[in-house]
């Protein structure tokens, strides 16, 4: 069971990292920080804590201390 928790977590964690590649597209910009992904996240139904989780997948780069690029 806890198997298929784990995969249901990190399928709703990309699914927040696609909803934030969206955004930045939409915005025409290149990299992000904390404020941008929390408030997209908030609007796509996430919680506050799931930014961590961002923040640590494999597709965040932290460029400084809060700017961040998103691999596309």
């Amino acid at each position: 069971m806890r198997h298929t928790q784990l995969n249901y977590e990190i399928t709703e964690i990309d699914t927040y990292l696609g909803i934030i590649k969206a955004e930045i597209i939409a915005e025409y910009i290149d990299t992000i920080d904390r404020a941008f992904i929390k408030e997209v996240l908030l609007r796509a139904g996430g919680k506050v804590a799931d930014i961590d989780t961002i923040l640590k997948h494999d597709a965040v780069k932290e460029i400084d201390d809060d700017m961040f690029y998103i691999k596309k």
